[in-house]
């Protein structure tokens, strides 16, 4: 397994391991499998869902769309009406949270021990940061598959 094949590189130097692929593609899946094989692994999606309650975060939405905050939390489904019909809202949106969401994942890697150290990264490769990482693991799936 490729999982095991590069555990073997962590004997000489830490390894920064992303997950990527399309939605509903199987990443999750994945990383619940390297997790389970007793891995550290880290989630963009997890760490957005803590940003939500960290009021910095929260502010610098307000800034951008303040219909969406109200009473010091975000409305997400009026913020989903807006970015999802509005490509410069979602452009906006992108740019603001990526980088934050970003800075605590490298923050949680850095302090991690182990020698392998594994994130799942929806979009790494159109926010361009896989040059941060050591090796890309792309997981795929048919659309059709993907759909189900």
């Amino acid at each position: 397994m490729f999982v095991k094949q590069i555990a073997n590189w962590g004997e000489f130097m830490r390894k920064k391991i992303a997950i990527t692929g399309g939605i509903g593609s199987g990443k999750s899946l994945a990383a619940k499998y390297v997790a389970d094989m007793g891995y550290p692994v880290f989630s963009c999606d997890e760490i957005n869902r803590e940003l939500w309650q960290n009021s910095a975060y929260i502010e610098k939405i307000k800034a951008l769309f303040p219909a969406c905050v109200s009473n010091g939390k975000v409305d997400k489904n009026v913020l989903k009406s807006i970015v999802f019909n509005d490509e410069t809202a979602l452009k906006k949106l992108n740019e603001t949270a990526h980088p934050m969401i970003m800075e605590r994942l490298y923050s949680k890697m850095n302090n991690c021990e182990s020698a392998l150290i594994f994130a799942e990264v929806p979009l790494l490769f159109e926010e361009k940061y896989e040059d941060d990482f050591d090796v890309i693991i792309i997981i795929t799936r048919a659309l059709d598959k993907r759909i189900q």
